[in-house]
Order: structure tokens, then sequence, then C-alpha cells
């Protein structure tokens, strides 16, 4: 790039590059360079969250700084979460005591609790400073232009810039932006508007119960093994006598065939179960030992969405955060991120979501259940499922996904599940269950390296995978599937599973596209969103439009889009590849003989567990390494090399397949004396 010719004098001072610091796609940043005259400058670019666009700018390589980066971050990461809520902030008390109250700590309720890495945006803003903070450490800067979307780590770069003696230029869009710290002012409306849209929600789930004319029992639950799940959402043919859930998949069923068995279901409000509400009758009907868990709650409960005395803990805990310098790094005040997560989290749908299946579960008879089996992500609904049961049945919680060292919802500090193990009767400590059934060795690991109990661990495998194992028996040739499913059988098929995030799965599109314009023969991809994309603003437009575009220069290039897709087993099969960013979608493909190529960038955050298994798959991070992953698809002993690494890595994650997992699970279930 070429800039503006500057003053002789001015020149002479700036003997370093200058920093160009990128966060998003659609910035024309280039265009807002200076472009006349000779060379002056030397321009080096870094880019947050997104693959480094195409220029002739030096694109900084931070492959060795991004490993240090993600690794201090998680740390840091992990260690604040754990301590905040037992920080010092008004009249001596912590957060979780402002946040007590009548026996429970709201504090678990809140997403930043979690540790989501899905929508929690501060672990994303530490990876990106410390990722600038080592650029800067290796590198002097004249000067740092900012195209920045992000007001919060925009600020925070602009003070380290400062003390660090470098201008630092904003030269992105910038739209109004008012200072964090009215965000105190503005929760009292958000969060009531917040409660409002819950008792609305409710009020909705509740006329349509009495517009079918459907009234569950919690008396059912009697004598029963209940399994709890949301519906429509997570169920297969959700709509159908052959619904089930899809992370216990036919184990309930199988078990009422000579146990009780029920089903403790919160429903997920969408225009699908309005609808299809004559089949979500038939549905309640079919599976006799349904309780709705809305339908247990009384006028009071619902009230409690707006009860004063919440409210006042929440909103005197977060103007106490802005009193109070809760969190530094590399010497920079990042008190801000961490209250703007807090703000968030207090006034999402999932803290008044909680609070109410709190109410809900109260009011069941949990004493007379032989056990509540959950799927476990240390969610904050978990924690509303966990107090109701503690001392009275038997928890148990099945770990189903994949698992990293990024994954940091199932990531603690060393031993700290231990600590809230000892202190279970304290209703201040995490909530957690009775016993953790996990998929794979994998989650033992994890498990006991996070301090829970030996003893309380089991291997129960793969449950929420059977469909596959029982698909493996009667799969079809991929030439028969490209026919079966009207797919092209002349074109190279990409099976691509987005990210629900969407400068990820722009980036990793983006790259693919890139690299498949270098090859002369034609391709064919099918994109599955994944099912968080409904709640990201033009997710769906934005990613067509790069598709489009991609399209009018390649002729050859053809894709299709999936929502929903009950034949997922078929349409990976019949790809020669797959492309994804993380999950276990890639063990399946496995399975399935088909190769898998993750997508990980150093700009991004990463959470795909297989980059620890570099041998099972192509790693890719840009257009150039996905364009050397499609050369090698010719190659056999390439692939041969890559399907020798798969049988260790399944077993790890996955247990031992030959083993029916659900039996597996059942007979755990009875050692327990659950059933």
């Amino acid at each position: 790039m070429v800039p503006k010719q500057l003053p002789e004098a001015e020149i002479k001072t700036m003997n370093n590059p200058v920093l160009i610091v990128l966060d998003n796609l659609d910035e024309k940043w280039e265009e807002k360079l200076p472009t006349k005259g000779k060379p002056a400058l030397r321009y080096e670019l870094l880019t947050f969250g997104i693959s480094p666009p195409h220029t002739e700018i030096e694109i900084i390589d931070t492959k060795e700084i991004s490993r240090m980066a993600e690794r201090e971050a998680r740390d840091y990461y992990l260690e604040l979460i754990r301590e905040l809520k037992d920080r010092l902030l008004f009249d001596n008390k912590s957060l979780s005591q402002l946040l007590s109250f009548k026996g429970r700590n709201l504090w678990w309720y809140l997403p930043i609790a979690e540790k989501n890495i899905w929508v929690d945006k501060l672990i994303h803003r530490l990876y990106a400073f410390l990722r600038l903070f080592y650029v800067c450490e290796q590198q002097t800067y004249d000067e740092i232009l900012l195209f920045v979307k992000d007001d919060l780590l925009q600020q925070i770069i602009v003070e380290f810039a400062e003390k660090r003696g470098v201008k630092c230029v904003v030269k992105g869009k910038r739209g109004i932006s008012l200072p964090l710290i009215s965000k105190v002012f503005v929760f009292p409306i958000a969060y009531y508007l917040r409660a409002i849209k819950h008792f609305a929600n409710l009020f909705l789930k509740l006329i349509l119960l009495r517009w079918i004319r459907i009234k569950t029992e919690a008396k059912d639950l009697v004598g029963t093994t209940g399994f709890f799940s949301t519906y429509p959402l997570f169920w297969e043919k959700a709509f159908s006598p052959k619904a089930n859930d899809v992370f216990f998949r036919t184990l309930p069923d199988e078990l009422a065939k000579q146990e009780k068995v029920s089903h403790l279901i919160c429903l997920n409000l969408s225009m699908k179960l309005f609808e299809k509400r004559a089949k979500l009758f038939d549905f309640i009907r079919g599976h006799r030992k349904i309780v709705i868990l809305e339908q247990v709650l009384r006028p009071s409960d619902w009230l409690l969405l707006f009860d004063l005395k919440i409210f006042r803990r929440c909103f005197t805990a977060l103007k106490n955060l802005f009193g109070l310098p809760v969190a530094h790094l590399k010497g920079i005040d990042i008190s801000n991120f961490v209250r703007e997560e807090f703000y968030k989290s207090a006034t999402s749908a999932i803290f008044f979501q909680s609070r109410l299946m709190d109410r809900a579960f109260g009011r069941l008879p949990i004493k007379e259940l032989k056990a509540l089996v959950f799927r476990l992500e240390f969610q904050p609904f978990e924690r509303a499922i966990l107090y109701n049961t503690w001392g009275k049945t038997q928890s148990i919680g099945f770990q189903h996904s994949a698992l990293g060292k990024n994954f940091l919802n199932y990531v603690f500090v060393r031993g700290e599940l231990a600590k809230y193990w000892r202190d279970r009767a304290n209703p201040m400590s995490m909530p957690l269950p009775d016993y953790i059934f996990v998929s794979g060795e994998i989650g033992l690991d994890y498990m006991q390296d996070a301090g829970f109990p030996k003893n309380r661990l089991a291997l129960c495998g793969a449950l929420r995978y059977s469909p596959l194992f029982e698909y493996l028996d009667e799969k079809k040739p991929k030439l028969e599937l490209r026919q079966k499913r009207n797919q092209p059988i002349d074109k190279k098929i990409i099976f691509v599973a987005a990210s629900p995030l969407l400068p990820e799965t722009l980036s990793m599109l983006g790259d693919l596209l890139k690299a498949i314009s270098l090859f002369d023969e034609p391709f064919h991809l099918l994109i599955k969103y994944h099912p968080n994309v409904s709640v990201v603003p033009d997710f769906r437009k934005k990613v067509e439009k790069l598709l489009d575009e991609s399209q009018t220069k390649n002729t050859k290039l053809s894709y299709e889009f999936f929502k929903e897709l009950p034949d997922f087993y078929d349409y990976v099969s019949l790809s020669d590849l797959i492309l994804l960013t993380g999950g276990t979608t890639a063990l399946e493909a496995m399975l399935l003989g088909v190769p898998a190529m993750v997508y990980s960038c150093s700009p991004q955050f990463s959470h795909n567990p297989l980059l620890e298994y570099p041998g099972a798959v192509f790693l890719v991070k840009d257009s150039k390494s996905m364009a050397a992953a499609l050369r090698k698809l010719s190659q056999k002993d390439e692939i041969e090399r890559i399907r020798s690494n798969w049988g260790k890595l399944i077993e790890t994650m996955f247990g031992d397949i030959s083993e029916a997992p659900a039996k597996r699970f059942a007979s755990l279930l009875s050692d327990l004396g659950a059933v």
C-alpha cells in the first residue's frame, strides 16, 4: 500500500512501521489509508477474529504469539471468573453475598458464570488484547490505526497505546457510543423490559397449552426416573410419534418398557409450536409420563420475574462493579470487559428462565423421583435443577459433547470442583450433580482434573451418537447416496458445518472460496447452519452475499443451504470432505469414512478439540493451507495416513463403540438404583 507523501521532517521521525488493527469484514479500510506520493511509511496488519484479507500490506505472523496469548487468556479468564464472585464490592460484601436470595446464590444463574465461549465476549477480548500486546512487545510502532468496531476493545487499545507513547488513531466507522457507565442508568429499563418479555413468553406458552387442551400432572413423576429436556429444541423428529431427545435418543423409551420413566420438559417458544399444535398434542399424549414445567408454576411464581428485591441485588452489584477496579491485565484496567458481561448476564433471558425453572422444580415432588438425568454443560438452568435435587433424589449429569482445552464451560482451575463438592451444603457454592456420566475417556480426564470425585464418575459411551452406529450397519455407497439425494456426481462435494459465530463462518468460507478458485474442477458446497444462528442478526444474509459474489466469478461453483437436515449422515457420507471449526461432527465424519478439514486461524480463539490431534485431520488456517489440503484429497497415501490415526481418537472421545451405549447407560442407572 502506497501512502501519501509526508513532510520530510515528519518522515525522519517515523522509522518504525504503522500497525493497522482490523476486526471486521465490512470496513473498507484500505481506501482510508493515504495513497498518494512515494512510499514513506511501512504498514503491518493485525486482525482480530477474522482471517487477514488479501492485501499488499505485510500481514504479521502471529502463530507463536497466538499460542502464548491463548494460553494466558484462558488461564486468566478461568481464574477471573472463579474469583470474581468472592470479590468484596460493597459494605464488606462479596458479589455472591450481594446476590444471595432465599437460599440461592443468583451468581450461578448468570451466563457469565458459565464461561460460554459462544456468547461471552470477555474471553475473545482478552485474547485479542494479549495478541496485540505481544505483537507490540516484539516490534515498535510509531502509530496504530484502528479499524475496530468493538468499542470496549477499542478503548482498551487506545489506553494501551497512550501508556506506551504510541499515537493511536481510530479510523473505522463510529456510531453513537455512550460511556459504559450509562449501563447503570439504563439497567432498570433493560431489566424490566426483559422481565416483561419473559412474562409474555410464559403467557403465550400457557395460552397454547390451554388451546390444545393439554394439562400435565406433577403426580406422574412419582416412582419414575426423570429425564430433563427442552422441547422442541434438541428433539429429533420433534412433532412425530418417533420424537426423541437428541442427547438421550431412544434410551428413555427403551427404559420405559420395563421401568417407569418420565420427561420433565421446558417448552421453547416458537411459531412452529403454534403451527404444529395438533402434532404437539399427539406428542404429549403419546409420551404418557410428561410434565411441562411451565404448567406447574403458580401466578405468584410468575411475579418472581418482577421481584424488586432481586432487581435491587443485581442493580447494587452492577453499580458497585463500576466503583471498584475488578480486573487488570498487563498494567491496563480491563474492568469494563467484566462490567459489560455482568450487565448482559443480568438482563439476559437465561437469567430469568433459570429463576423460573428453580420455582418450577420447587413445585415438583422431587423426593419421589428415583433419579433425575440431564445433559451436563454447567449452564445456569442446570444450577436451578441441582438446587432442588440436592438431598432429595439422585442427580445425574450426562457429559455428551466434545471436550477440548478451550471448551471453557467444561474447564475449571485445577481442583476447583473439589472445593465446590466439599462445600455442597452451602448454597453459595456451585451446585453439582451427584454423578457425572461421560461419553469417553477424555471426559473422565477433564472432570478428574477439575476435582470431581473419581468414584462419582462413570464412562457410559457416546449415547448421543447411537443413531450413527446403527446407520453404519446399513450405509450405502457414495455414488448411490448422491443419486438418492439428487447431488452432483461429477463435482467435488464439501460439507460445510457453519460455526454459530458469524465472523468465524465468514472467514472460513471466504478462505475456502479463495482456495477453490485456484482449481479448474467444479465444486459443490453443502452448508449446514448451526441451530443457534437464528439469534445472530443477518447471519444467513451475509453468508449468502459472500457466496453469491464468489459464484459470479466462478461458474463451476454451486452450493445449497440446510437449516435442518434429518438425513445428516447421508449428506456427510456422500461428501468428499467435511469442513468445520469445532464440535464432534468431524468425529462422526471419520466413522463414516470422510476426512475432515479443521479450520483454525490465529486471530480467532480456538475451540476445536481436534487441534490436539493434528495427524487425524487436515489442519488449515487460510486459503493457502486449504488449497494444499484439497490437493491431498486425490493422494491415496495422504488419506490413508490420516485414517490410520482415527481409531485411537474415536475411542478417546466416544469410548468403546463396540458396546451399545444405551445398554451401558441403562446398566449404570440400574447400579445406582435409578431404574
